[in-house]
């Protein structure tokens, strides 16, 4: 989503468009799938935090996937 806007030197420009999500992402977040049994977030150097899905565990050990397709 692109927002182009012009200001006047010294106006300080609205916040409202960064603030709000659109109904059309609340759909395509809506309709993707989620199971809060293997959905997780993992450290991520470029990122901070990435979605990922949790493809194992054995003892305390987890092996999850991100959607990048990073195994760890």
């Amino acid at each position: 989503m692109v927002i182009e806007q012009k200001f006047k030197e010294g106006e300080e420009p609205d916040p409202t468009p960064y603030l709000f999500v659109s109904l059309e992402m609340k759909r395509q977040d809506q309709s993707k799938p989620y199971d809060a049994k293997t959905a997780c977030w993992v450290p991520d150097d470029k990122e901070s935090f990435a979605q990922a899905v949790i493809t194992g565990t054995k003892g305390d050990l987890v092996t999850v996937k991100t959607a990048e397709g990073d195994v760890s």
